[in-house]
């Protein structure tokens, strides 16, 4: 019994021996593990990731910031043969504040990024980004603009229920400016110090007292975006107006005391001004709008806010004593699962924005009426689909930083908005741009054609005293190709029909050639002036040329 145990216990310890042997070395066919040659941050990183979704990455950042340092030091050594060559030292010195700076930040104390999405809903997907440095590293700038450790976040609870989006965080105003000054007086660049120096004084001058100005931030600011679905506000936008909800904005700053509302109030007049139990408020009066702007200013339980109206301010009070504001709605709960309650700064991104970016665009450009302006509303549609909907919280650590977010997007939408939630705003506003571009050109080149048929008639002309008899570009076409010209164009970029009319009686040699604009209406030959293209619309007139001319069209600029 005895030997069968000491059997048994000798092939248990050989067994654990081979395995611990195969998964150090590998074994047969079987890759083993491979030990890397130097040092990275993997493992700190992924282990702050979340495995088993669709999405998982790291990237160590080590070599690529010691690559951009020696690229760094190669390109002032290059500077400074041409300094030596030229005696002006400027912009060595230039180069050497901007560098040290950008050394002193942080940047270059990330050790690696890792990024893991997990879908854990239908159509809700949770990421994590990690922006990683070691323990005995975070010294820079940009790892001490918030609090050391993640915090309650009780902005969330002043959220009005209405809100379409919002963000705020931690940033300590003056860290910046004592490390930006110290770094200024530091330099060798004289000119650039006493002009940062002399803000300070200039400021006193003023009756402002800088230090007074940033001690009074307590360090924290944000910003929250409502839409009023039940105050529908009409938009002049042309043939067809748009109703949109009625917006309103509010920037929040957290301070300490009364200063900068006070400053404030010193620069209003009385009028302005008002009292109401505990909120100091002023109201800045402005001419009436399409939508409700009524701009204020608001100092209330440690909270500095500039608003759009009233309105919005009073919801935010309402929302955190009640409990009913966004926190309280099914979109947010379902948003927020699985998201940390503390950290140092969170935004939120309703569907509500893009659904109702989209619906402006949409009828935007059905009032614009182009083939090409629905192509764009597809193209649109499918860069911020009407459900994009996001919830992050940043969370310092003794390692840096995470970045925990609940979405709505697949991984490219991730990518495109976790750096920034309004760009669809963006978008919204770029597309329309790009179209007027298009139609800019469009326009220009159906201008270029008509200044190429003239010249053909007026050969023609020349040739034989009179413009080409006819009711119609296709009826002189014979005429004209190909000895006047190579090709006549009978469309115009558009693609509608040119309008021709030659002269009658004593005045054969004179020609007209018309277009329609975009939308190939044709409005007869009587018209004569210039307008200015401020508005898609405006590339539905018409463009007349007659005689050497135009005699109505767009004013060139």
């Amino acid at each position: 019994m005895k030997k069968k145990t000491l059997f048994l216990v000798t092939g248990a310890l050989i067994g654990a021996l081979m395995i611990f042997f195969m998964s150090q070395c590998g074994g047969g066919d079987t890759p083993g593990r491979i030990k890397p040659a130097e040092k990275t941050s993997f493992y700190e990183v992924t282990s702050k990731l979340n495995k088993g979704g669709s999405i998982y990455l790291y990237l160590s950042t080590e070599k690529f910031i010691k690559t951009v340092d020696e690229f760094a030091v190669n390109v002032r050594g290059i500077v400074e043969k041409e300094v030596s060559k030229s005696g002006k030292t400027e912009g060595l010195k230039i180069f050497d504040f901007i560098y040290g700076l950008v050394k002193k930040c942080g940047l270059m104390e990330i050790s690696g990024v890792g990024f893991s999405s997990v879908p854990i809903d239908n159509g809700l997907n949770h990421s994590r980004l990690v922006i990683h440095h070691y323990k005995d590293k975070g010294k820079g700038l940009m790892w001490h603009m918030a609090e050391a450790a993640p915090r309650e976040m009780e902005e969330l609870e002043m959220l009005p229920a209405d809100t379409v989006m919002a963000g705020f965080g931690d940033f300590k105003v003056n860290v910046f400016w004592e490390w930006f000054k110290k770094e200024v007086e530091a330099s060798d660049l004289p000119k650039f110090k006493q002009g940062i120096l002399s803000v300070g004084p200039k400021l006193q001058k003023q009756g402002i007292e800088l230090d007074k100005l940033l001690g009074s931030f307590s360090g924290g600011m944000g910003y929250v975006v409502t839409l009023d679905s039940n105050q529908m506000k009409t938009i002049p936008a042309g043939k067809i107006p748009l109703e949109i909800p009625d917006p309103a904005l509010a920037i929040i700053f957290s301070v300490k005391d009364d200063y900068v509302f006070n400053l404030l109030q010193s620069k209003m007049p009385p009028s302005t001004q008002k009292v109401e139990g505990k909120i100091k408020k002023i109201q800045i009066p402005v001419r009436p709008m399409p939508i409700t702007v009524e701009p204020v200013i608001v100092q209330k339980d440690g909270l500095l806010i500039f608003a759009s109206n009233n309105r919005i301010v009073d919801a935010m009070f309402a929302a955190k004593e009640k409990g009913n504001g966004l926190i309280a709605t099914d979109e947010f709960k379902k948003l927020s699962a699985y998201i940390p309650k503390k950290g140092n700064g969170f935004r939120f991104t309703s569907s509500r924005v893009f659904q109702t970016v989209l619906d402006i665009q949409q009828k935007a450009m059905q009032a614009a009426g182009g083939k090409e302006d629905q192509e764009a509303y597809k193209l649109l549609k499918i860069l911020f689909p009407k459900k994009v909907a996001m919830f992050a919280v940043n969370q310092n650590t003794d390692e840096g930083v995470i970045i925990i977010v609940n979405h709505t997007m697949g991984f490219e939408h991730a990518m495109l908005m976790m750096g920034a939630a309004p760009l669809g705003i963006v978008a919204a506003i770029a597309v329309p741009n790009m179209l007027t571009a298009l139609q800019k050109g469009k326009q220009k080149a159906t201008m270029g054609d008509m200044k190429s048929m003239a010249m053909a008639i007026e050969s023609y002309i020349t040739d034989n005293y009179e413009a080409p008899p006819g009711n119609s570009l296709a009826e002189i076409q014979s005429k004209l190709v190909p000895f006047y010209i190579r090709v006549l164009p009978l469309k115009d970029a558009w693609g509608n029909d040119f309008h021709y009319k030659p002269g009658t009686g004593d005045q054969k040699d004179v020609y007209f050639i018309g277009s329609g604009g975009r939308d190939g209406v044709f409005n007869g030959w009587d018209q004569t002036g210039f307008y200015v293209v401020t508005h898609m619309r405006h590339f539905d007139n018409d463009i007349i040329f007659a005689n050497g001319q135009f005699v109505y069209g767009p004013k060139m600029r």
